[in-house]
């Protein structure tokens, strides 16, 4: 059907159905003859109104996420610079992958390089603020948005309410607000994904198939694997309901058949589009705390952590109900900074539309929303949950269950278009029966809100019983609450007079998207101030200057690695030294090596660690001072200083005098009164590479932990092996090992070996990528003090390359270039045949 073949058929379509003519509707002259650029227009105008402060000035957000994320772009610039593509990232914990773990990946997301190298050209005669990448991709979700609602044959008004009320919405504002850009980068997708598949189960064509696969892989190679999971969860639920739909009215399971087979061969298109990351991602898995426990994925009871409690759905209405965030939440979900809350207007129009839009479009979308909303109440409703996080394949890889609301918002926008269409396109003879219908759900509703807010009036006690946690806080909690609850309130009676005038006066149709597009920015734009606080960039690149314990380090000569113990700075940032470029062996990642936590659980550390070796100053109690060497457990220092020896520590950062805790530390630059942090050099400190005396052969991981945790173990002399060595090693004083070349993929180590030797390397042991080569010849990697690697030395001079060259990552490269090709192939050809049937 070509498109004037079906603008005409939707035209009688709302002719049949009573529509208003189209002479009595009130015509906006620029916007009726240029929809789509009146709502780009505008979207891009609210966009920049919104975000003036770090659009149109100097300002930047600057809460900690956001500084983490830019402490690893010095080593990724040096690398890239240098020609290296970085997979590796020895800054922190020792090392692990930084591609695999998607702590990096420049250059993967194809959409994003595109976007933002036209960016950058643009850039060069429009000064543009570090914001525009951000930007850029809430225009993109808006755009996706507005497209997937005017592909069901929705107004570009109601479209255009869908775009806005979706960028808008807190948690997706917040994706920016608190770093996690690829949350925002990957949501993009969510629209567009779900109008190609639904094309592509309507029309069963080469084009769509193409289209699909490559927005599926597009967004996976955004990098946040979940949000993706969820997207591939939606369109999943999408085609049982839409099979569900054909089989019980009479349509043939032939159809059916082969829209589920082009539904897999588009998705399985996309994962090859992803290979070149997400081949590395998969095999990374096994080896994280993902899938490195012997379930092979989370504990449940981590995974679950960021459960939504079913309380906080009051806060859908009432934003503030348990306390905004941060000080004033009361709730049982730690590091809270803001509620789940979606727009009280949105919730009424998604609400309104099963009053008078009921369809099956909608009734899906009710349907996605409520088990979203019960997934993600994650441990607090096992019943749903449980089944999931063990039946799901990969699922039990994910934490935080509340993040799949994503897919709660996307929903209740759809619905809320459906509940404008519904009112700017209703027929003449439905509006009485429309009129009562609006008036009674609207009474309903406006009757919850009057709850809330006399109960928050009456029962000011209880509430503040309830919040008595917070202390003094608890009564600015109650304050927002009621405030909030007031305003709910005006914003609900607001959006049911709009409705009814609505239906009353016909006429002024193509005001309504604009009248509700106001009321969400004056509901929703308040709530997302809140936790915005943008600052000056000057106060952003204060976090990045060179204290006097990083300037000490990096006066340094020599490879070494850094402890930092107790120092509140990195406890906030954890990840800062990487930043200037220095190793150490602590750090953040919520995807670190299983064998590395496991280390350092055994190890005590870092939960409660300096109270091993801290107490309180009697003249002082505010501050600590080093224990009596007579209180400490003679085993547990031992096992410590095994622990840093082994792991290079030359270095401890810290803002406690601890040097009287061990002859070997000793004070190279004192800590002040003010909490600036002192450094400490452990002079027992193992080189990065060293020869032992002796082999230990344990039967397994847990042996070797436990040998390393004795107190009698000594890294100096001795090396734990899981699996018998080559041959027998002797010690001589005149073997000799001295690093040559250090860099993030390669290690050269110069060997002068009289006797058979074991060489030790202090890098994490990962055999899905790091390669040892003899002379040449490539040799094996043992396992080694649980952690780390070792290769055995026959007598001679030898030169040593450990070389980090993961082969899943050139076969993924190979794998997305062929699938990309193929996609390119049959969208072109698709297109030729969809030209061809429609005689276009």
């Amino acid at each position: 059907m070509g498109k004037k073949a079906r603008k005409l058929s939707r035209e009688k379509r709302k002719q049949g159905n009573g529509a208003i003519p189209e002479q009595a509707v009130l015509k906006i002259p620029f916007t009726d003859s240029h929809p789509h650029w009146t709502a780009a227009i505008l979207i891009l105008a609210l966009l920049l109104i919104f975000y003036n402060q770090v659009m149109l000035s100097d300002n930047v957000f600057t809460q900690p996420d956001v500084i983490n994320s830019r402490t690893s772009q010095n080593f990724v610039k040096d690398a890239l610079d240098s020609g290296t593509y970085p997979l590796w990232n020895p800054y922190i914990f020792c090392g692990m992958p930084s591609f695999a773990s998607l702590t990096n990946a420049p250059y993967v997301d194809i959409t994003g390089t595109i976007i933002y190298g036209a960016l950058a050209v643009i850039g060069k005669a429009v000064p543009f603020t570090g914001f525009i990448r951000l930007f850029a991709n809430y225009m993109l979700l808006a755009i996706m948005m507005y497209l997937l609602i005017r592909g069901r044959g929705l107004a570009s008004g109601s479209a255009l309410f869908a775009a806005v009320a979706l960028v808008f919405m807190p948690q997706i504002v917040a994706y920016s607000v608190f770093g996690h850009s690829t949350k925002l980068a990957s949501a993009v997708f969510i629209p567009l994904i779900f109008l190609l598949v639904e094309r592509l189960l309507e029309r069963r064509s080469l084009l769509f198939f193409s289209l699909a696969g490559l927005a599926i892989g597009l967004q996976l190679l955004r990098a946040h694997v979940q949000i993706c999971y969820y997207t591939q969860m939606m369109i999943g639920l999408y085609f049982i309901y839409w099979a569900v739909i054909q089989l019980r009215t009479g349509k043939k399971a032939g159809p059916v058949l082969t829209g589920a087979g082009l539904l897999a061969g588009a998705v399985v298109m996309g994962v090859l589009v992803s290979s070149v990351l997400n081949l590395s991602v998969l095999e990374y898995a096994k080896y994280s705390i993902r899938g490195g426990s012997a379930g092979g994925g989370l504990d449940f009871a981590y995974a679950t952590n960021w459960s939504l409690p079913p309380a906080e759905v009051l806060n859908f209405l009432v934003p503030s109900f348990m306390g905004f965030g941060g000080d004033t939440y009361w709730g049982p979900m730690i590091f809270t900074d803001f509620p789940v809350y979606f727009g009280v207007v949105t919730m009424f129009l998604a609400g309104l539309s099963l009053v008078i839009r009921r369809n099956r479009i909608t009734w899906f979308f009710v349907i996605l929303a409520a088990l979203a909303l019960l997934a993600s109440f994650g441990k607090h409703f096992p019943v749903l949950f449980g089944p999931m996080f063990k039946l799901l394949p990969f699922f039990n890889k994910f934490r935080a269950p509340k993040m799949i609301n994503i897919l709660i918002g996307f929903s209740l926008t759809v619905l809320a278009a459906y509940g404008i269409e519904g009112l700017i396109t209703m027929g003449r003879e439905a509006r009485a029966e429309a009129l009562k219908n609006i008036r009674t759900y609207s009474l309903y509703f406006i009757g919850v809100v009057l709850a809330l807010l006399l109960f928050l009036l009456i029962g000011q006690g209880l509430y503040l019983k309830w919040a008595s946690q917070l202390g003094n806080m608890a009564h600015r909690a109650y304050s927002m609450a009621t405030n909030d609850a007031l305003r709910s309130l005006l914003l609900v009676a607001a959006a049911a007079g709009v409705s009814l005038t609505a239906v009353r006066r016909p006429k002024l149709s193509p005001l309504v998207p604009l009248a509700f597009i106001v009321l969400v920015c004056i509901d929703v734009w308040p709530v997302n101030k809140r936790f915005m606080h943008p600052r000056p960039n000057e106060q952003q690149l204060s976090f990045f200057s060179e204290t006097a314990d990083v300037a000490f380090l990096k006066s340094r000569e020599g490879i070494f690695r850094v402890w930092p113990l107790g120092y509140e700075r990195l406890a906030n940032f954890p990840n800062l030294y990487m930043y200037y470029r220095l190793q150490s062996i602590s750090g953040y990642s919520a995807v670190k090596m299983s064998t590395y936590q496991n280390f350092i659980d055994r190890m005590l550390w870092p939960n409660g660690f300096p109270y091993l070796y801290l107490t309180q100053n009697p003249e002082n109690p505010q501050r600590l001072i080093a224990r009596p060497p007579a209180e400490m457990t003679p085993e547990l220092r031992r096992m410590h200083e095994a622990f840093m020896k082994m792991l290079n520590v030359r270095y401890v950062v810290t803002p406690f005098n601890i040097n009287t805790l061990d002859p070997a530390l000793q004070t190279v630059l004192q800590p002040s009164q003010t909490g600036t942090p002192g450094v400490f050099e452990y002079s027992n400190a193992l080189p990065r590479a060293f020869l032992v005396d002796s082999v230990a052969v344990v039967s397994g991981g847990s042996a070797a932990l436990d040998y390393i945790a004795s107190g009698e173990f000594d890294p100096a002399h001795t090396a734990i092996l899981e699996e018998p060595p080559e041959f027998a090693i002797v010690p001589d004083p005149e073997n000799s090992v001295t690093i040559s070349k250090y860099s993030i993929h390669d290690i050269t180590v110069q060997a002068e070996i009289k006797t058979p030797s074991l060489m030790v390397l202090s890098e994490m042991y990962y055999p899905a990528g790091w390669n040892a080569y003899i002379d040449g010849e490539k040799t094996t990697i043992y396992k080694t003090d649980y952690l780390l690697r070792s290769v055995f030395l026959k007598p001679g001079s030898h030169v040593v390359e450990f070389t980090f060259e993961p082969a899943m990552f050139r076969l993924g490269l190979l794998i997305s270039i062929i699938a990309l090709v193929l996609l390119a192939a049959g969208i072109w050809g698709g297109y030729a045949l969809e030209k061809k049937r429609t005689g276009a």
